[in-house]
């Protein structure tokens, strides 16, 4: 890390503000000085104090810019089934700390979920059928699985994803959470984004993506493909935790 930028990270940090606040305070004094509107003595010490405390902060604040985590996103992979493939993005810590507590949110675009959806709402009871959009059924995955958890409107902002390896004991009486995870210095891990299956016989492909509940449970959102024209999923997946 270069010395300007960590400098500027530095002052983002709050001691970092409050060593600013200090900085102008120790000016203000030194101008007052300067005018003769302040006794000598009573600058000096104004001063002097100042001046400690703008350095014990700034101190402190460039340590702890210098000592945190750092995610970067090395790149987008996939892993190879019988029936499908796994689309996942490895993230990397490359800072000096360990990351803590860092869960992936996913959102995608509203036009794309107004395009590609697969799923409907029946009239009879105002619910979700499972994994079926105008009488169509899905066939690509187990109706054990089947299920569809995204409410109407179409929403997904700021979904849970989940790790492929969860580092956090992190749970409730339900289960383990695997959308939340340590990363320490150095570390790679893997976010599992989405499976897709492919029909050729229908000429389709579904996409499932993964909530919190992880790979085991059913899908947040599917979206059917069409094999014989091009189209596209527009999303975004940003990180928050703690430490970086």
């Amino acid at each position: 890390m270069g010395k300007f930028k960590l400098l500027c990270r530095a002052i983002r940090e709050p001691l970092g503000v409050v060593s600013l606040i200090y900085l102008i305070a120790f000016a203000i004094v030194y101008i007052l000085h300067q005018l003769h509107c302040l006794e000598p003595n009573v600058a000096t010490t104004l001063m002097a104090v100042l001046l400690t405390a703008f350095s014990s902060a700034l101190l402190v604040s460039i340590r702890d810019a210098y000592y945190r985590g750092e995610l970067k996103v090395l790149g987008i992979d996939y892993q190879k089934f019988e029936n499908s493939i796994r689309i996942i993005v490895e993230v990397r810590n490359v800072g000096r700390a360990v990351a803590k507590y860092v869960k992936p949110l996913l959102t995608i675009d509203e036009e794309s979920l107004a395009q590609l959806v697969f799923a409907e709402k029946t009239k009879f009871n105002e619910r979700w059928t499972p994994c079926s959009k105008d009488g169509y059924s899905c066939p690509i995955c187990a109706e054990n699985v089947r299920g569809f958890l995204c409410p109407e409107p179409f929403n997904v902002n700021g979904e849970y994803l989940c790790w492929a390896v969860a580092e956090v004991g992190a749970g409730s009486d339900f289960g383990r959470y695997y959308h939340v995870t340590n990363i320490p210095p150095s570390d790679t891990q893997r976010v599992v984004v989405a499976d897709i299956y492919k029909n050729d016989e229908r000429e389709l492909s579904v996409v499932k993506f993964f909530s919190e509940y992880g790979t085991k449970g059913k899908p947040r959102i599917c979206y059917k493909l069409s094999l014989g024209r091009k189209a596209s999923i527009a999303t975004t997946i940003r990180f928050v935790g703690e430490g970086f």
